[in-house]
């Protein structure tokens, strides 16, 4: 095994530094990417005048990496070892808290590794998942000087993409991006033993309403998600429904089923929830006018209809009704 040399590792004790993983020739922007994951090198002083905000590369499958402090591995992508350093020697100790349950639906990679304080690292983890019901969740690992790594447990946040993040001395923050019309992101904030959640919740105050005609159409061939994640749709659809509700349709047109389209005077977008598709929702707008409507669907409920009475809603929109609740 090879160790970083002391005269860098005390060189750096002070400055809180991030190191990206190798990503075939991508990294973060400004950072010089190691050719070989076994040599360590601070590539980014973020120095202590103030929180620094920067842009986080895609994780990478690595086996086996180094902090100043510790060797690591991720063993078959289920779970984190440590080996520890030449000061702190504990080979194949298993840091509490990081191995999944056997899944071959879930993996474990390292997102990055930040040289903090000058006697603790933390290293970034992501508990990656195939499907697209729940993307992935975050994971911070302090690795002290002397001692044995401890991890945080897994953000209750589902997502993989990473806005932002800052480091100071204190702390370290994580912006990540979440699919739900309040929020503009979810901040994970850790401080060396426990990590907090923050929803930060989205001002449309300053949006327009969306209006009739080209408002409309330009939705033509697009996912409802997509409309849906623009400001001046969500104030139009706010006119007729309660933000909850609002959120609640997202995830149940979020499975994009049927094309975005134009049937007469209505534009109408389908779709229904990830892994549970009988749960449905459909979005409609009127292009003369850019009157709302929409419709939620659970089997194990009832109908309900927003915009007026069922009875009131466009012919295109009771066909569907009477296809969904026969």
């Amino acid at each position: 095994m090879r160790y970083p040399s002391k005269a860098l590792s005390k060189r750096c004790h002070g400055t809180p530094t991030i190191e990206a993983m190798p990503s075939r020739g991508h990294g973060l922007a400004g950072f010089r990417i190691p050719r070989q994951i076994r040599v360590w090198a601070p590539y980014i002083s973020l120095g202590l005048l103030g929180l620094v905000v920067l842009t986080v590369a895609s994780p990478v499958a690595a086996d086996s990496f180094f902090t100043r402090f510790s060797e690591l591995e991720i063993v078959d992508g289920q779970e984190l070892i440590s080996n520890g350093s030449e000061e702190n020697w504990h080979p194949g100790r298993l840091v509490d808290g990081t191995r999944l349950v056997a899944d071959d639906d879930w993996r474990l990679v390292m997102e990055s590794r930040i040289y903090w304080r000058s006697d603790a690292d933390v290293v970034l983890l992501q508990r990656l998942h195939t499907s697209n019901a729940c993307i992935g969740r975050h994971q911070f690992v302090l690795v002290p000087r002397h001692g044995f790594p401890l991890a945080s447990r897994p953000s209750e946040t589902c997502s993989n993409e990473i806005i932002a993040m800052r480091v100071s001395h204190d702390e370290i923050e994580l912006d990540v991006a979440l699919r739900r019309p309040d929020l503009t992101h979810v901040t994970l904030r850790f401080d060396g033993s426990a990590l907090q959640e923050t929803e930060i919740l989205r001002d449309d105050s300053n949006a327009e309403i969306a209006g009739a005609g080209p408002d409309v159409t330009r939705w033509v061939g697009r996912s409802p998600a997509a409309l849906l994640d623009d400001p001046s749709e969500r104030r139009r659809f706010e006119t007729i429904m309660r933000r909850e509700e609002l959120h609640e349709l997202v995830g149940n047109t979020y499975l994009y089923t049927r094309e975005t389209r134009l049937v007469g005077d209505i534009l109408i977008t389908e779709g229904c929830r990830p892994h549970n598709c009988p749960v449905r929702g459909v979005i409609a707008i009127e292009v003369s006018t850019g009157r709302p409507y929409a419709m939620i669907y659970d089997p194990e409920d009832d109908l309900r209809v927003f915009g007026g009475a069922l009875s009131d809603l466009p012919e295109p929109l009771r066909d569907i009704a009477r296809e969904w609740v026969p």
